[in-house]
């Protein structure tokens, strides 16, 4: 009685079944929908501290079109906390990347108290607005001045008359020493933009306070606050 020999056979069975599973495993997972489908990444506001002034989560609000063209006004949001005791004043906010910075609202800053600065909207009273103008115009604006991203850079400069009681450094302040007694509403605008920006772009802008002096920090686009729609409406076809 003869045996025939099965050795190809058994070698080949696995190397079929391992590539109908990869098959199998393809088609499963090419209609899902993933989390990281529908999410922007992520882009941190940028901070800086002046005295006793402490800005967070600095960026220029995301624009319902996606990006900025020139001539457009473009809003901030952040946070302003005044940490000491003593009340101070954001008395101007400039930019070489737009022709007038607009301050809608209550500039005024008490000790231990903050400024939460928001989009403007048909609630912000007009009355209570100023407007102030960089000193470089649109004809000498640096094409270094608008960057592409980087790590957060800030630069402060106190106001010499601050009394010298004041401490030298500025610590670092989170969590509850940000927390203040009352809280403010204002809007920064920058209107009229001399000069398209993209996402991706940061814009250097200048805080200067009555009291605290004055502070520089390159700002980024923030992301949009839901999902791209692009996204989801692929995955609904």
């Amino acid at each position: 009685m003869s045996r025939r020999s099965t050795g190809p056979l058994r070698t080949l069975l696995p190397a079929v079944a391992v590539g109908l599973i990869a098959l199998v495993v393809a088609g499963c997972s090419a209609g899902q929908v993933t989390q990281t489908d529908q999410m922007q990444p992520a882009v941190n506001g940028n901070k800086g501290d002046v005295g006793n002034v402490a800005l967070r989560d600095v960026v220029i609000a995301y624009p319902e079109s996606g990006s900025y063209d020139a001539g457009d006004d473009a809003p901030l949001t952040l946070t302003i906390v005044n940490i000491g005791g003593a009340d101070d004043e954001l008395t101007a906010v400039s930019s070489p990347a737009a022709k007038e910075v607009e301050l809608l609202g209550d500039v005024s800053l008490p000790g231990r108290a903050a400024l939460q600065v928001v989009v403007p909207d048909e609630s912000t009273p007009s009355s209570a607005s100023s407007a102030t103008s960089p000193e470089t115009t649109e004809s000498s604006l640096p094409e270094e001045s608008i960057t592409e991203p980087s790590a957060p850079a800030a630069t402060g400069s106190r106001n010499p008359d601050v009394s010298s009681e004041a401490p030298e450094s500025t610590p670092e302040v989170t969590g509850t020493e940000l927390a203040p007694q009352e809280v403010g509403t204002l809007s920064i605008v920058l209107t009229d933009l001399t000069t398209d920006l993209p996402i991706g772009r940061n814009v250097p802008v200048t805080f200067v306070f009555a009291e605290a002096g004055e502070i520089t920090l390159n700002l980024p686009i923030g992301a949009p606050a839901t999902a791209r729609p692009e996204a989801t409406d692929s995955h609904a076809e």
